[in-house]
């Protein structure tokens, strides 16, 4: 902050891009909007409302670009969290191809590979990539795809997609299977 002339530092965070906040003080904000204040010297201050009240004084300009450059260089303990976030995924997917069955639906499949995130240390999946499991001839043909009760047959293509958040890092997935072993439900 010093070499860029930056006495105070604020950072916006909310439920769409926790980011910041979470970077700067291992806090996310997820019911409501967040600044998170840090001055030059002294303490951060985690603050909600409004900033001008607050700081009615200062001069506000914009340090999106040097928050992401402190950002850009990973520690060895932030690329552990995106390889453990990756591994979690690894995990859930291998899971989801296992109990995988004719019959089920593109969302009770959603289902097996949130709960696997979960049970496997993630944080959440949504803020990361919310799991889309596109199948059948049409359906994988989009880009984007809301999951469906959509019943997924033997011997056709299912996408799994997901994202896994963990410690504040995220890792994504994207695996198609060929539905060609998918077993008859019992």
């Amino acid at each position: 902050m010093a070499e860029n002339s930056i006495d105070l530092l604020v950072a916006y965070s909310n439920l769409l891009d926790p980011s910041h906040g979470r970077y700067l003080t291992d806090v996310s904000p997820l019911n409501q909007s967040a600044a998170i204040v840090m001055p030059l010297d002294g303490d951060p201050i985690l603050c909600s409302g409004q900033i001008r009240n607050t700081f009615p004084e200062a001069e506000i300009v914009n340090a999106e670009k040097l928050v992401y450059e402190m950002r850009e260089t990973k520690t060895k303990n932030e690329i552990a969290c995106m390889q453990k976030a990756a591994c979690i995924l690894d995990s859930a997917f291998a899971e989801a191809v296992r109990t995988l069955r004719a019959g089920m639906t593109e969302l009770d499949i959603q289902a097996g590979i949130e709960a696997a995130i979960l049970r496997g240390g993630a944080e959440d999946h949504g803020l990361s990539w919310t799991p889309m499991i596109p199948s059948g001839p049409e359906r994988t043909k989009l880009c984007m795809n809301r999951n469906s009760l959509r019943k997924v047959k033997k011997g056709e293509i299912i996408d799994l997609q997901a994202g896994a958040l963990y410690e504040g890092y995220n890792a994504g997935w994207a695996e198609q299977v060929n539905g060609r072993d998918v077993p008859n439900p019992l």
